[in-house]
């Protein structure tokens, strides 16, 4: 019997495998990366401490915003983001055909 490997299958399959594991990781470990970020006394000034939650989760275990708070901040920093990357998009690369938004939802299904 051959022995099993992740290169018998598809390259989608092995794709979805890749990503599962990545977002099973994520689930996993990402609600302790605040903690782990500030028992070690960072320079909040690093990208690390300025990445999209990690502020506003650091605030809120050091008890200076509610959790609440701390949820809102981080949808912000990532709403600002996505409009920094579409501002970015629609100067940058003009030739991009940009699909209406009745497309999207027709793919979506």
């Amino acid at each position: 019997m051959p022995a099993f490997t992740l290169r018998t299958f598809s390259p989608a399959f092995q794709l979805s495998f890749l990503c599962g594991s990545i977002y099973f990781y994520i689930g996993v470990f990402a609600p302790f990366f605040p903690l782990w970020l500030a028992a070690r006394g960072l320079d909040p000034a690093l990208p690390v401490m300025r990445a999209h939650g990690v502020p506003g989760l650091i605030d809120h275990l050091q008890g200076k915003i509610t959790r609440a708070a701390a949820v809102l901040r981080g949808q912000m920093d990532t709403r600002h983001y996505a409009k920094r990357q579409f501002t970015f998009a629609r100067h940058q690369l003009s030739e991009f055909q940009w699909l209406p938004t009745a497309a999207v939802h027709d793919l979506e299904g």
